[in-house]
C-alpha cells in the first residue's frame, strides 16, 4: 500500500497556473506523470501559430513541468500527442523529432476535436538517472527563450 506522501504534486510557474482542477504533474516513485500541455504562455495566452510552433511551445511547457519535478523531458518514456487534424501529422512529427534523441520515447498520436488550439501533448518521464535538463527547448525566434 502506498503512503499518502508517495504521490507528490508538481507545478511550474514557467507554465502558468493550471486551467482546471489538476497538477502539472504527479511524481510517483521514479516516474513523473505530466498533464497535457498546449502552446500556452505563462500568462495563459495560447499561441495559434503553425502546428510546429504549437508543438515546440507545448514541449517547452512539458519540459518546464519535468524540471520542476526533478527531471527533464529528454527522459520521457512515453509521450501522447493529441492533434486536431491528423493531416498535420507530418508537420508535428518533423518538429517533434528535433526535440528527442534515441532511444525515442514510446508515442501515441490521437485525433481530438479541439477548437481553441491544434496540439496537446502529455508525457511520462523517468526521474532517476537525470542527465541534465536536456533541451527540447531550443530557442524559438518568434518567442525568445523560455528556459
Amino acid at each position: 500500500m502506498m503512503s499518502p506522501k508517495a504521490r507528490d504534486a508538481v507545478n511550474s510557474e514557467a507554465v502558468g497556473d493550471p486551467s482546471g482542477s489538476y497538477s502539472h504533474g504527479i511524481r510517483v516513485g521514479e516516474l513523473l506523470f505530466l498533464a497535457g500541455q498546449v502552446a500556452s504562455l505563462p500568462d495563459g495566452t495560447v499561441r495559434r501559430d503553425s502546428v510546429a510552433g504549437q508543438v515546440r511551445q507545448a514541449l517547452r511547457n512539458l519540459d518546464a513541468a519535468a524540471v520542476a519535478g526533478g527531471s527533464a523531458l529528454t527522459n520521457a518514456v512515453q509521450v501522447r500527442v493529441y492533434l486536431r487534424d491528423l493531416a498535420d501529422f507530418e508537420e508535428m512529427d518533423a518538429e517533434y523529432r528535433t526535440h528527442f534523441a534515441h532511444p525515442l520515447p514510446a508515442r501515441t498520436t490521437i485525433q481530438s476535436n479541439f477548437t481553441d488550439f491544434d496540439v496537446e501533448i502529455d508525457a511520462i518521464v523517468q526521474v532517476s538517472g537525470r542527465g541534465g535538463s536536456g533541451d527540447p527547448l531550443r530557442s524559438d525566434p518568434d518567442q525568445g527563450s523560455t528556459a
